[in-house]
């Protein structure tokens, strides 16, 4: 159960286009729409902000929500585009909101009065960071689907946005940045397997030569690291799986 999910849906039922839900709580959604269950809980919404179809009420009507739920703002420190809402006054409410806007003016000034600053380690976690570059912002919106009153990213995208944030977190690992957390990798890391063994062998994604090499290096990097899919539940062989993800995106080997 995500905390406070139904309630944000129904607050926001009348705006479902106007924003895509991505990250953990997308992921659990669409293991349990198959029947599934993802081990571990997620405290947060992530969600990816359709600026092309942004308006000042909506954005009003989020900032009346973020206000009634009493809710501490974060913003990136120099990234006004990525905000976090936490602990709200109520359990009514989702605990934590990530959002990630394309449009670095979206919310007023006023609103941001009170806000502090991400630390490193908050901006690093985020899944949502990656919605800056073209590609992946497409590629969200051309594959996502409601779901239970909410557009979700679909499992392939789910996918290929977990690949990434396993690239890049293990790559500022291995520098040495000391704010990466090991736990982060191995969530997107499982998240992979979790999802991609529910592909379909027949279907197809498209998607661009850039996200295929993400696919290429994700493979690169599981060389040199340990995974038992027997502990996380999850049905085939880590070649097995790898397969499939190569015939979905359609990645030569």
């Amino acid at each position: 159960m995500i905390q406070g999910l139904e309630h944000f849906k129904n607050y926001f039922k009348n705006d479902t286009d106007k924003f895509i839900l991505i990250g953990g709580s997308a992921t659990i959604l669409s293991l349990e729409s198959i029947g599934q269950s993802r081990n571990k809980g997620t405290k947060d919404l992530d969600l990816v902000f359709v600026i092309e179809l942004l308006d000042k009420k909506f954005v009003n009507k989020f900032m009346d929500y973020i206000r009634f739920g009493g809710y501490e703002t974060k913003i990136a420190n120099g990234k006004s585009q990525f905000y976090r809402f936490q602990n709200p006054n109520s359990e009514e409410f989702p605990k934590m909101i990530e959002i990630l806007s394309r449009k670095p003016t979206i919310f007023n000034e006023i609103d941001l009065m009170k806000a502090t600053k991400l630390t490193i380690s908050e901006e690093i976690s985020s899944l949502s960071a990656l919605i800056l570059d073209d590609q992946y912002y497409q590629f969200v919106k051309d594959n996502s689907v409601m779901q239970n009153g909410i557009k979700i990213a679909t499992m392939e995208c789910l996918v290929i946005l977990k690949i990434r944030a396993y690239n890049d977190l293990k790559k500022k690992k291995e520098l040495g940045k000391v704010d990466v957390k090991s736990e982060d990798i191995r969530k997107h890391k499982n998240d992979v397997f979790r999802l991609a063994q529910n592909f379909n062998t027949t279907q197809r994604v498209e998607c661009t030569d850039y996200m295929k090499k993400d696919i290429m290096l994700f493979k690169s990097n599981l060389d040199n690291d340990s995974l038992n899919l027997q502990s996380l539940h999850i049905n085939g062989t880590v070649d097995e799986i790898i397969d499939l993800i190569y015939k979905v995106f359609s990645v030569l080997k």
